[in-house]
């Protein structure tokens, strides 16, 4: 994988083609021990729904032990509606989802809190921190929590849910995503030494964003390319290079 990341060579089509159904089945169980040795023992995807939701019960018994009570009500309050969030098509975090008048600063302590304790998985705007994204730590447990639902924003969400957690894993980079006023969405941005690098993330397989496109024009400290995520081979442009979903661990 390596070699062909640095080269931007492709695999072999039908070891290509295989990965592919790897990864999807990967959507569904994640990447949780539990959720992987109930697959591996079985062999199957089935059961590792009901492997979740124990976890997440375990999650809810965490916040109770250990954070202060009204810290924990308002950790739960956010753990139950980020699902709902990540639906829509701008995922962006809203307060006014818990109830009408909630603000940011009433809830940011147990957002960080449930951020240290790896609960949550943050994404900033790149210029407003109190524009942000949360997502679940896992996207097994985030497929299990849409519950079999399918539309082209939970497949969306599905997609950026695991590629937050493989970007996050390493620490290397800086993340942040990006809107302009005119609501154009780069749904990721790399910043390393004072470089930037837009991500473009193909949900479908074949649709072009001219975000992109949108976002290097605003920027002078762009680097000269940027990365594609998608379910094409490893290949490469002037401007663009392309990385299977299955291998931007190679990052």
């Amino acid at each position: 994988f390596r070699s062909h990341f640095q080269a931007f060579q492709p695999v072999p089509d039908i070891v290509h083609q295989e990965l592919l159904a790897l990864f999807e089945e990967y959507l569904i169980v994640g990447g949780m021990p539990a959720a992987l040795n109930e697959y591996i023992s079985s062999k199957s995807v089935y059961n590792v729904g009901e492997v979740h939701a124990m976890l997440r019960n375990r999650m809810r018994a965490v916040t109770e032990a250990t954070f202060e009570e009204k810290e924990a009500a308002k950790a739960e309050q956010i753990m139950q509606v980020i699902t709902e969030q990540l639906k829509r098509d701008n995922k962006k975090f809203r307060f006014n989802s818990i109830r009408k008048g909630v603000t940011y600063g009433l809830y940011s302590d147990s957002i960080l809190s449930l951020q240290q304790s790896g609960m949550v998985l943050r994404l900033n705007e790149e210029t407003r921190e109190n524009h942000f994204k949360l997502y679940l730590p896992d996207v097994g447990m985030l497929s299990t929590a849409f519950a079999g639902e399918d539309s082209p924003e939970i497949r969306k969400a599905l997609l950026e849910n695991y590629v937050m957690q493989m970007l996050t894993a390493g620490e290397k980079y800086d993340l942040f995503f990006w809107e302009s006023d005119a609501m154009a969405k780069v749904d990721f941005i790399f910043k390393k030494d004072d470089k930037t690098t837009p991500v473009e993330l193909r949900v479908i397989g074949n649709e072009k964003s001219k975000s992109v496109a949108s976002y290097r024009q605003t920027k002078s400290n762009q680097e000269e390319f940027y990365y594609r995520f998608g379910f094409e081979n490893f290949h490469s442009t002037s401007v663009m290079k392309q990385i299977p979903y299955y291998a931007i661990f190679c990052l």
